[in-house]
């Protein structure tokens, strides 16, 4: 197995990476974050193929909303894509 992370003021990245010897198999997992002033980019990917991405937003001190969606790539770049769901989250703190 292998991790890796990197963070800064505006975001982080990390990977890990998985082996199994007894197999020959390996899965793999990759996110991102980036931060701007009001809103948030965050990205996963892993090696089944599955993309996700999320954009939130810091509409008040203690209201977030997030936008997101997933999609297979391997379906994508074959243009089999039958759908795009999409999913809306509304937080609020108190």
């Amino acid at each position: 197995d292998m991790y890796f992370n990197a963070k800064s003021d505006n975001g982080s990245v990390g990977a890990q990476f998985q082996y199994d010897q007894k197999t020959g198999k390996g899965t793999s997992e990759m996110g991102a974050t980036m931060k701007h002033d009001d809103h948030t980019w965050k990205f996963r990917f892993n090696s089944a193929g599955l993309a996700r991405a999320a954009l939130q937003w810091n509409l008040h001190k203690a209201c977030k909303a997030t936008l997101n969606t997933s999609v297979n790539v391997q379906e994508f770049a074959a243009g089999k894509v039958s759908a795009l769901p999409l999913g809306l989250s509304l937080e609020i703190k108190y």
